[in-house]
């Protein structure tokens, strides 16, 4: 009877997929059944170029934009009798060109300069040298009806919460918006040709396949189901097939809320791997006088208790996603932790959050975390400290961050985020708290 059982979960599994596949086609078909008009038909997160408003010839139009970021971090070894603290500024300048023949024809190149700075640094650290890249450089055409578009080139992968996916990659990708319903396919690769014009560096040859479908159930609702691959091509890389989907919108005119939920299956290095994760949260506010809000959300991700099997049941995300994104504010950062800053596996992350809108161009906001492994490990996947946790304690510890942001009208914004991170059981006992400090002021010409 088990093994009957077992076998049944087994397939189970192996038909999420199939089934997320089948569900997108499904609806895909029932948005077909008549001509979606301009009203009703769903409006895909398309991308489109930024702004540029100085023409330079034919069809053509430039833009330019300046980021000054300084970072200070300190203590990230957690041990303050060790000297590792450093304050990098860095500068970057971003030029962008449109070409825009008609409305049914885009182009965009992407170009941006920076060189950071140490200003201070501990002994024996690397200077950066400067970077001279090519961020994006597309072409898309569009149908009249705008019901189809294709895009092809070094273009920008983006979800709403960042949690899928923050890159450029080089690819195609094609999209369909019907009515309520829309489909995004795309195959592509990160940095066939480099990014970097003056540093030619060897990458990871992964290549990606994505199917998001787009749904609008219900007013001030999306909801995304998706199957991605990420294909290695070299034996050491993971091959990682994730099943998902996220759901962003609004309850009534002052709640907002998202859900992320996905399954991971794939391989590294032989050995199988299954896990699942998810995110579910909501920011609730007042739209009157400084407009205070109240943000709480809980994330986890499956850990892999070692001694069950040989099956890794750790859940990953994607390698491509950034976790950036705002809650009640202007001012977007690091929504697990600025100064831990994980991905999300093998933990449980609780997360609080309160703000104020003193004007309608400002916002302050306080955000606390809660780090619990699932599983006591010795290695904390993918995050910014110098030390790994002891692998016999579970609570990792504590995070707070203050975030605050401010619009001068539409061309200069400044984001502050100052963030802590107090460390739990999972450390020495002497482990010290761990600190960061950063101001970006951008500036549009």
């Amino acid at each position: 009877m088990t093994h009957r059982h077992s076998l049944r979960s087994a397939a189970a599994r192996s038909a999420l997929p199939g089934l997320a596949l089948a569900l997108a086609l499904a609806l895909a078909l029932a948005g077909c059944g008549s001509t979606p008009t301009d009203d009703d038909r769903i409006e895909l997160d398309i991308e489109r170029p930024p702004r540029a408003e100085h023409p330079i010839g034919p069809n053509l139009r430039l833009g330019a934009q300046l980021t000054m970021e300084p970072v200070l971090t300190t203590d990230l070894d957690l041990d303050r009798r060790v000297d590792d603290d450093t304050v990098t500024v860095t500068p970057t300048i971003e030029a962008d060109v449109v070409w825009e023949p008609s409305p049914q024809v885009q182009g965009y190149l992407g170009l941006e300069a920076t060189r950071r700075q140490l200003v201070v640094a501990p002994a024996g650290a690397s200077r950066p040298a400067t970077r001279l890249a090519v961020d994006e450089a597309w072409l898309m055409l569009r149908s009249p009806d705008d019901a189809f578009a294709l895009q092809i080139g070094r273009q920008d992968f983006e979800d709403p919460r960042e949690w899928l996916y923050d890159e450029e990659l080089d690819g195609v990708r094609l999209y369909w918006a019907g009515q309520g319903v829309g489909i995004e396919a795309s195959v592509s690769r990160e940095r066939i040709v480099d990014k970097n014009l003056l540093d030619w560096e060897r990458n990871p040859r992964v290549n990606n396949f994505f199917l998001l479908g787009h749904l609008e159930p219900w007013k001030d609702t999306r909801l995304t189901p998706y199957l991605l691959v990420r294909d290695a091509r070299e034996q050491r890389e993971e091959t990682l097939r994730f099943v998902g989907i996220q759901g962003i919108g609004e309850i009534g005119r002052n709640v907002d809320y998202w859900v992320e939920a996905a399954r991971v299956w794939g391989t590294r290095r032989g050995r199988p791997i299954k896990g699942q994760g998810f995110d579910v949260g909501f920011t609730a506010g007042s739209r009157e006088g400084w407009r205070p809000s109240l943000s709480l959300g809980f994330a986890f991700g499956s850990g892999d208790d070692t001694g069950r099997d040989r099956v890794d049941r750790a859940f990953r995300q994607t390698g491509l996603q950034d976790n950036n994104a705002r809650l009640g504010g202007i001012a977007s950062f690091k929504y697990y932790g600025e100064v831990l800053e994980p991905e999300l596996s093998n933990l449980a992350i609780l997360t609080a959050g309160a703000g104020i809108r003193p004007t309608p161009d400002s916002s302050v906001e306080l955000v606390y975390h809660a780090y619990r492994q699932h599983y006591a490990d010795d290695d904390l996947r993918d995050s910014n400290l110098d030390v790994d946790p002891d692998g016999d304690h579970r609570f990792l510890g504590q995070g707070l961050d203050l975030v605050v942001g401010y619009r001068v009208g539409r061309d200069v914004t400044v984001e502050g985020v100052a963030g802590a991170f107090l460390p739990g059981p999972a450390f020495s006992s002497d482990a010290d708290p761990s600190f960061r400090v950063s101001l970006e002021l951008r500036m549009n010409f």
